[in-house]
């Protein structure tokens, strides 16, 4: 893991990496004890994975945590993208889309020479497929089918441990990258943590690798707080306003809305029940089993903060059944997160032309109209221990209340 010979050749291939022309292997270990991790992630799964690395670098003095966002990434050049690439002994690259990021990673890794472990999850599948273990490309060569298999979410009576084992047990050569994936599937701060130690591991670091903590599916939010299925306590006789959000929505940043949200719609008299489901078939049985949840109080109307559609690419004919089925207004709650309030008022345009796609003109397929803005990102700020740019949303109270 680290480049070893005369100065000359420390210098040549110095000048090679910044003309971008090739990663080389890593001189992280010249530089500290421990290995030197990359992570480059969405901007919206940011906040997980810089929680993820305070606890890990709690624990691991002496090992360097890089995160980016791929908005940070698709600023730099070719050759800063490289110099950064060059200091790591292992890359994790999670929830990573879009044509401003996804090429340049692929010619990267593809050239690539050095010993570095590469993890893809949740991501194009172009990015998966570059997860390379043990010096092998466990995903490379797989169907987009079996691919696509191996991604699926969980449906919300599924155990996401039993499914991780059965698939493993199915595809025994991607039983590495399978433990890699269900702790970012996992979510929550200490799954983060965990991931980060899988790949300090892969990068030959001695450190204890805790096991994945599953999340199920499909949860309840209710009064501030997450409750059982059997637990909710809903009066008979008023109505619901039901909020489906996407599993991540009771996370720092996000749960701001749900509260907001909720006590607005109690101040108008109904009650208010949260959603939090997975994205895919975990949010079809939240639409097919919400008024078993209800019991005698009546369902009023749902207010989605789950873009594109419901159900995903499988389950979007499910979901649309399941709300025709329910027959209530359901409208469209909108998260800005590369927007602040003042961004978003003066803008010519109020959403990004390249957003509109998939948070207005596909939930209109499936009836969930009325969009409204409902939060907007706070001022951008760097953490310090890694770099990552942060961005959390904010309510707008004006918006909620309307």
């Amino acid at each position: 893991m680290s480049i070893t010979g005369l100065p000359w050749r420390r210098l040549a291939a110095t000048a090679l990496l910044l003309l971008g022309l090739v990663p080389g292997p890593s001189p992280a270990a010249d530089d500290g004890d421990g290995p030197v991790l990359l992570g480059i992630v969405s901007e919206r799964s940011a906040p997980r994975l810089a929680a993820g690395a305070e606890r890990y670098a709690a624990d691991h003095t002496g090992h360097e945590i890089v995160l980016r966002t791929t908005g940070q990434i698709a600023g730099l050049s070719d050759a800063e993208l490289a110099a950064l690439w060059q200091r790591a002994d292992a890359v994790l690259l999670a929830a990573v889309f879009g044509d401003a990021v996804v090429p340049r990673l692929r010619r990267l890794v593809q050239r690539d020479r050095g010993p570095r472990a590469v993890i893809g999850v949740s991501s194009d599948r172009a990015i998966n497929r570059l997860t390379r273990l043990g010096g092998r490309q466990p995903l490379a060569g797989l169907e987009d089918a079996t691919l696509d298999a191996l991604t699926a979410n969980p449906g919300a009576d599924e155990d996401p441990a039993a499914m991780r084992r059965r698939l493993a047990a199915e595809h025994p050569a991607q039983a590495g990258w399978l433990a890699a994936h269900a702790y970012w599937s996992g979510r929550g701060a200490a799954n983060a943590a965990g991931l980060l130690a899988y790949l300090a591991r892969e990068a030959g670091a001695d450190v204890r690798v805790p096991e994945p903590q599953p999340r199920a599916p499909l949860r309840y939010y209710h009064d501030g707080e997450v409750v059982p299925a059997d637990a909710l306590g809903l009066e008979a006789g008023r109505p619901v306003v039901a909020v489906l959000d996407h599993d991540t929505g009771d996370s720092a940043g996000q749960r701001a809305l749900l509260d907001a949200l909720c006590e607005a719609v109690r101040e108008q008299g109904p009650q208010c029940l949260v959603l939090l489901a997975r994205w895919g078939r975990a949010s079809v049985t939240a639409l097919e089993t919400l008024e078993q949840r209800l019991g005698d109080a009546p369902l009023g109307a749902i207010i989605s903060l789950q873009g594109f559609v419901i159900g995903g690419g499988d389950g979007r004919e499910a979901a649309t059944r399941a709300l025709e089925s329910l027959d209530v207004p359901v409208l469209q709650g909108i998260r800005l997160s590369k927007r602040t309030e003042g961004e978003w008022r003066l803008s010519p345009d109020g959403l990004p032309v390249d957003s509109v796609h998939y948070r207005l003109s596909m939930p209109e397929f499936q009836g969930v109209s009325q969009p409204m803005v409902l939060a907007a990102a706070e001022p951008p700020r760097i953490d310090p221990l890694t770099g990552i740019e942060l961005t959390v949303t904010h309510p707008l109270p004006a918006q909620v209340n309307a």
